[in-house]
């Protein structure tokens, strides 16, 4: 079990306890406010990722900082007559990234994102992930936020005693699931920068768990960044 297996199911462990802690009703009302939030994000995040795209600053940036951590320019001098695959394969990524990159590795992605060379089409790919991260993780905590204001009158309710043992063991239950959604939501993020060595390192150890790799493989949050356009 490495360490990144142990601190989610830490993490978990801790839903669970505030879950019960919290109750069923205030949970169960966590987990529908996420499911709320999800749903507007979708609706408006894409417009929010237009707007961060034809930035031309905040591009220009991300840009930057993905070129001065991969050394993509050195492999392509050194290594003129390797395959474009094994030029990906040869940058420090997370094997998942690597895998976008040589599935996306494509004329008609190419295309889509206005590049010609392989450098041009890293940089840029990653970059849209990136930017894709940034809209819907910063929409969903705006729209997470303000549904929670709604909240705060359920404290009269949760305060009956017919309901208050079973609101607390069924809320351990909810919390568990509220832990998934948020561990879902922390992985699309670290999955998005993972061309930083901190989250490529996380994004190895994720590889190397069957849990946390199954956990992964079902991240609705991450399916929502990877389409290209």
């Amino acid at each position: 079990m490495n360490v990144i297996t142990i601190v989610v199911s830490a993490f978990l462990i801790l839903m669970m306890l505030i879950g019960k802690k919290r109750g069923l009703v205030k949970t169960l009302f966590s987990m529908f406010s996420m499911f709320i939030a999800l749903i507007l994000t979708m609706v408006l995040y894409p417009m929010i990722n237009d707007l961060l795209a034809n930035n031309e600053k905040l591009v220009d940036r991300i840009e930057t900082s993905i070129e001065s951590v991969l050394p993509i320019d050195d492999i392509l001098k050194k290594e003129v007559d390797k395959k474009k695959s094994e030029v990906i394969d040869d940058l420090p990524l997370s094997a998942a990234l690597k895998d976008k990159l040589n599935e996306n590795n494509n004329d008609e992605v190419y295309k889509a994102l206005g590049v010609e060379s392989l450098e041009d089409y890293i940089v840029k790919y990653i970059t849209q992930l990136v930017i894709r991260a940034i809209a819907f993780i910063s929409t969903y905590i705006v729209c997470q936020l303000l549904i929670r204001i709604i909240g705060m009158a359920l404290g009269l309710f949760t305060s009956l005693p017919v309901i208050k043992q079973a609101n607390s063991l069924l809320g351990m239950l909810a919390g568990l699931a509220t832990g998934v959604l948020i561990v879902w939501v922390a992985m699309a993020v670290v999955s998005a920068f993972s061309y930083k060595p901190g989250c490529k390192y996380v994004m190895n150890q994720i590889s190397e768990s069957p849990v946390l790799e199954y956990i992964y493989e079902r991240d609705i949050f991450l399916k929502s960044t990877e389409k290209v356009e």
